[in-house]
């Protein structure tokens, strides 16, 4: 027995079985929200310390327009964040325009050692350079992950 096979010519979408027959218009998905730019207020920055407490980022005279000289004084908060901001009778210096130094007090109560890598957080709003240590930065994102999962 043989069967016979209809032709299907382009155009004739009468002709075509169900399944290839042309669909109606879909609507398209949705777009992403993109997110509104920040303005770049704050800076960021990573460096590694050396043995003698020096690290060095442009984020220091990029953002805050420290210059050679300058006189900080360095505050840490129980959980070890360490706060630098311009003072006239502060005691540490910048040396260089991208360079400063940690006193040993400051370094031995965080319990950074030669090596250790820093998140520096410029705000020139309140004229302040942050410092993270890999302590407080692996608290943090203990916690974060640590969060509600989806």
């Amino acid at each position: 027995m043989t069967a016979a096979i209809e032709p299907i010519l382009p155009g004739h979408a009468a002709s075509l079985p169900a399944q290839l027959a042309p669909r109606r218009p879909r609507r398209p998905l949705p777009l992403a929200v993109v997110p509104t730019p920040r303005e770049p207020v704050t800076g960021y920055g990573m460096s590694a310390m050396d043995g003698r407490g020096r690290i060095s980022d442009r984020v220091l005279t990029a953002v805050l327009a420290w210059t050679p000289g300058t006189a900080l004084t360095a505050t840490t908060t129980p959980d070890g964040v360490i706060t630098l901001a311009p003072e006239p009778d502060g005691r540490v210096h910048l040396p260089h325009e991208n360079t400063l130094r940690l006193p040993a007090d400051i370094r031995h109560r965080c319990r950074l050692h030669a090596g250790d890598r820093l998140l520096l957080l410029a705000d020139p709003e309140h004229n302040q350079l942050r410092l993270y240590p890999p302590t407080v930065l692996d608290e943090l994102l203990n916690r974060h992950l640590a969060g509600p999962r989806r």
